[in-house]
């Protein structure tokens, strides 16, 4: 089991034979490692992404170990057979992405800079998926969906308290609304607090009692929208 664990590592990180046909192109902030770059304009691409690296970073100033190493997978059946995952992910400690051509711009980005502002000592995926949405500087629609799933029942305390207990559909839109509003409240500063602890008894200190009025105001917009 150990064995077979490390070699799934290995391939996620890049160490493996498969890739050796795979195209490199490094870029300033970015090694992008392409499966394929048939039936799309990979130049467009990468601009794209190292636009969108520069955007995000210009809020988090991050200073990264590392280039991103990007994997961008065209075969998106073989992906998830062979990382044994469905979907895009990232590992923000080692700077490392697995995508697909569809992802949004910046979301996966957002994971491995946001990680490097500072020490993170308690994540929450309510916020850190949120985070994410609100960076990745697309117009996909998770909204739909949330609204699908809650109705108007439900509370953003209780979301924040417990994501897990929630479907990734209810979480990443809440969360980037979150996000949105408290940036747009009390500014940089203050989120970037948040975003070293952030769980919302930690949020209540930071914001003070003003931050439940907040929320409730929220979920007022969001359920009337």
């Amino acid at each position: 089991l150990l064995n077979y664990e490390a070699e799934i590592m290995l391939v996620k990180f890049g160490f493996d034979t498969l890739y050796n046909q795979w195209i490199v192109i490094s870029k300033k902030n970015i090694n992008f490692h392409f499966q394929d770059t048939i039936g799309f304009d990979v130049n467009e691409w990468i601009r794209n992404r190292e636009f969108a690296f520069d955007t995000i970073n210009s809020f988090f100033h991050a200073k990264l170990p590392k280039k991103i190493d990007y994997f961008i997978w065209t075969d998106t059946k073989a992906a998830e057979s062979i990382l044994e995952l469905e979907g895009s992910f990232t590992l923000p400690t080692f700077s490392l992405t697995h995508g697909r051509l569809n992802d949004e711009w910046g979301h996966e980005l957002t994971h491995s800079i946001y990680y490097y502002t500072g020490k993170i000592k308690c994540v929450n995926q309510l916020i850190v998926e949120g985070v994410a949405v609100y960076f990745q500087l697309s117009t996909r629609d998770y909204f739909s969906d949330f609204k699908k799933l809650t109705g108007n029942d439900y509370s953003i305390a209780d979301i924040w308290k417990s994501p897990q207990n929630y479907n990734w559909r209810i979480t990443y839109p809440l969360g980037a609304n979150i996000v949105k509003m408290l940036i747009n409240w009390k500014g940089r500063n203050k989120f970037m607090r948040l975003l070293k602890n952030q769980t919302y008894e930690n949020a209540v200190k930071i914001y003070g009692n003003k931050l439940v009025e907040k929320i409730n105001q929220l979920k007022s917009e969001m359920d009337n929208l």
